[in-house]
């Protein structure tokens, strides 16, 4: 498919809502590669671009798309991962954007319905033996037969909940997972310059400290998203919001070609930064997709682990994260009847 652009500024603005990619050209190069990484050995992303024949301007382009799509390190990441990700991707038009317009929080509500949810009360520890789980929350221990751990991979991975004993598997995969990072930059204007151009534009993206923003689009509201991610947002850790806000701004000033002026409203959030994630979402290093796969199996047939890290095809999704709870549920019923 090829996408419809406009070029401004030095970015390329994307107007439609399918498609989370370059355009034009540039996603034609960055296609060839990834057909060609299709049937590379397991390696690193890194060393299969080194090798790879196409323009250097392309290289960097297919480079940026996998560190900030996927909140990955080019060092680090995994062919055989990336190649499983990319399939999954194409089984469900995985270039399609869609938004539910009332917020996540509907998702969130429509998965809990009948559900005994505490708010308020992080877990600190599990401790089990088979048969056996006891949760440990400051105000209270919860005991059951069976667990789905659901934490964010980060939490396990930093040990801030901690399972007594742990189980083989997830020390395993603490050296086959990495959690990266992800910065997002939200602002509410009085007017979308972004319009101008043209008014059903979805993504525009660039080279820039917040090198991807999303519009509401097809709803018109002069709000846009800044997105920094992988090793982008590994370089603005130190900087406080404020900085943050300024640079989103310059970012997007720089790829509009214009200056939007300032925002009336702006909302920020760093994965990292955040107690109960300590980061955005998980890829697989080199040589990791077998420890990646043992952790979707049951652990004494007491423990299971779901949520986006533990998601086949569709790790650092929305629908990944759901996927892989419905897996552990369906297993532990298996194991009551």
């Amino acid at each position: 498919m090829r996408v419809p652009v406009v070029e401004l500024g030095g970015a390329h603005w994307t107007r439609t809502s399918r498609g989370f990619h370059p355009a034009g050209d540039e996603w034609d190069g960055i296609s060839r590669i990834f057909a060609e990484m299709s049937r590379a050995p397991e390696q690193t992303f890194a060393r299969f671009i080194n090798g790879v024949h196409a323009p250097d301007d392309v290289k960097s382009a297919a480079v940026s798309f996998i560190e900030g799509f996927n909140a990955s390190n080019r060092n680090e990441v995994s062919v055989d991962w990336l190649n499983a990700e990319q399939r999954a991707s194409r089984e469900i038009d995985g270039d399609r954007s869609f938004r539910v317009l009332t917020g996540y929080g509907g998702v969130a509500l429509h998965l809990a319905r009948g559900l005994d949810i505490r708010f308020g009360s992080p877990v600190s520890e599990i401790r089990w033996q088979p048969g056996e789980v006891r949760v440990v929350t400051r105000e209270a221990t919860f005991r059951a037969a069976r667990c789905i751990v659901t934490a964010p991979f980060a939490v396990l991975q930093q040990a801030r909940l901690r399972l007594e004993p742990e189980p083989p598997a997830l020390k395993a995969a603490r050296e086959a997972i990495v959690t990266g990072d992800a910065i997002r930059m939200t602002f509410r204007f009085s007017e979308a310059a972004w319009t101008k151009a043209a008014p059903d534009i979805s993504f525009i993206h660039g080279d820039a400290d917040f090198p991807v923003w999303w519009t509401a689009y097809p709803v018109q509201r002069p709000v846009i998203t800044g997105w920094a991610a992988g090793p982008k947002a590994d370089r603005l850790q130190d900087a406080s919001e404020e900085e943050l806000k300024q640079t989103a701004l310059q970012s997007l000033r720089n790829l509009l070609g214009e200056d939007p002026g300032q925002p009336e409203q702006s909302w920020f959030h760093d994965w990292r930064r955040d107690p109960f994630s300590l980061g955005a979402y998980s890829s697989v290093r080199a040589g990791g997709m077998a420890a990646h796969a043992r952790l979707r199996e049951p652990v004494e047939n007491t423990l299971w682990f779901a949520g986006e890290a533990v998601a086949t095809g569709h790790m650092g999704t929305v629908h990944g994260a759901i996927a892989s709870g419905i897996q552990a549920a369906r297993g532990i019923a298996g194991q009551i009847r």
